[in-house]
């Protein structure tokens, strides 16, 4: 496991185990490696911020890996507007329906409920804003896009994304 170095398109490995009796090879193997979707940020109304770039650290799990969504976890940095590193923390549980007096947590329109929300931190050009998740959908290349809404002096905010 690890990280693979920026730029590489692919690489072949072979692995060889051996004990007291002898060696065995397998192999070659070869991985190609693509490279993610950047991540797009998009405020409106009382905070006007856009920015779009490749991860440049961090992570962001999406489970499960298919089907309906019901966590999405993840710590992000790209490059900040400005400079520096812009910073994206995000949190979403799918709350499941269920009916019943002994439910966990109250039932929610549709399937389920979201519940999440969305940092961005981006020193360099000003900006520290927290927004509740609103909608999350998956992306083709295994991230998520949605909608959060939030506040800035009193007045909304809307942050369009895809991580």
């Amino acid at each position: 496991s690890g990280t693979v170095p920026r730029g590489l398109s692919s690489f072949s490995y072979s692995v060889t185990a051996s004990n007291s009796t002898g060696s065995v090879t397998g192999g070659p193997f070869s991985v190609r490696v693509s490279e993610p979707p950047p991540v797009t940020l998009r405020f409106s109304g009382s905070l006007h911020y856009d920015n779009r770039g490749p991860v440049t650290s961090g992570f962001l799990v999406v489970s499960p890996r298919s089907g309906p969504i019901e966590l999405v976890v993840g710590r992000l940095g790209i490059a900040g507007r400005d400079g520096g590193t812009a910073r994206i923390e995000i949190f979403a549980l799918e709350r499941r329906d269920h009916s019943g007096p002994r439910a966990p947590w109250p039932a929610g329109p549709g399937s389920g409920t979201l519940v999440g929300t969305i940092r961005v931190v981006d020193r360099g050009a000003g900006l520290h804003a927290s927004a509740r998740l609103v909608k999350l959908a998956r992306t083709a290349g295994g991230g998520v896009a949605g909608l959060a809404l939030g506040s800035f002096r009193g007045a909304p905010f809307r942050l369009r994304f895809t991580l």
